[in-house]
C-alpha cells in the first residue's frame, strides 16, 4: 500500500472535502440510440470502470485495515483470529 505524509495541508484537506461531497452522477447513453460498435464500446467502458471501482474499494479496506489497531484482534486460536496461512 502506497505511504502517505503524515502532514496534509488545509488546501489538500479543503480538496478532498470538496471531492467526498460530490453526489455520485452514471452517465448512461441510452442502449436504443447505440450502434452494435458503440454498444461494444461502452460495454468496455462500463466494465472498465468496474475494475476501477473494484480496485478503489480494496484499496480503501485495506486503509481501514492498516488503521485498525492489532490489539482489537481475537487471541490467537479463537474463532476469528488471524492466521499466517490461507489453509482452514
Amino acid at each position: 500500500m502506497q505511504e502517505v505524509a503524515e502532514y496534509v495541508s488545509p488546501v489538500e484537506r479543503a480538496l478532498v472535502a470538496c471531492l467526498l461531497d460530490r453526489p455520485v452522477r452514471a452517465q448512461r447513453v441510452p442502449v436504443a440510440l447505440l450502434s452494435r460498435e458503440q454498444t461494444g464500446a461502452e460495454l468496455a467502458r462500463l466494465q472498465a470502470r468496474k475494475a476501477m471501482d473494484a480496485a478503489y474499494e480494496a484499496e480503501l479496506v485495506l486503509g481501514l485495515a492498516d488503521d485498525s489497531p492489532d490489539d482489537d484482534d481475537p487471541a490467537p486460536g479463537t474463532p476469528g483470529a488471524g492466521t499466517r496461512s490461507w489453509k482452514p
